[in-house]
């Protein structure tokens, strides 16, 4: 069960955390029904939007969303993980901010790499 972005990167839209529009956030622009593509000129608008969420996420939980990743790895964490650390409002809003993260960051990577970058995902 997920939804997915494949093309030039492969993406898991992360489980009950992470609208497919999170896409558009990065500049880029759509074609056709469910495709999306960005090329150099848009490495700007990736770069500033990436930094600008780094920062509300730093801001708001105090701590950053390298830190958060090494301990959801550390601890097996998911975004359906279901605990006591897990079963708050305060981690469900740092799961929604890493995924637009997450997502940033291979959208960055994957235009640095190639001059253009298209992919398909679903809704």
């Amino acid at each position: 069960m997920g939804r997915y972005v494949s093309g030039d990167f492969e993406y898991k839209f992360w489980f009950a955390t992470q609208p497919s529009i999170d896409i558009e956030l990065f500049g880029g622009h759509g074609y056709e029904t469910h495709n999306w593509v960005w090329d150099k000129e848009d490495l700007p608008t990736i770069q500033s939007t990436l930094k600008k969420f780094e920062k509300i996420f730093k801001k708001r939980f105090r701590i950053s969303v390298h830190v958060f990743f090494k301990k959801m790895g550390k601890k097996g964490y998911t975004t359906s993980s279901n605990d006591k650390e897990t079963n708050t409002k305060k981690w469900k809003e740092m799961c929604r901010l890493a995924s637009i993260i997450s997502l940033g960051r291979i959208i960055l990577e994957s235009v640095k790499e190639k001059d253009n970058v298209d992919v398909c995902f679903e809704v």
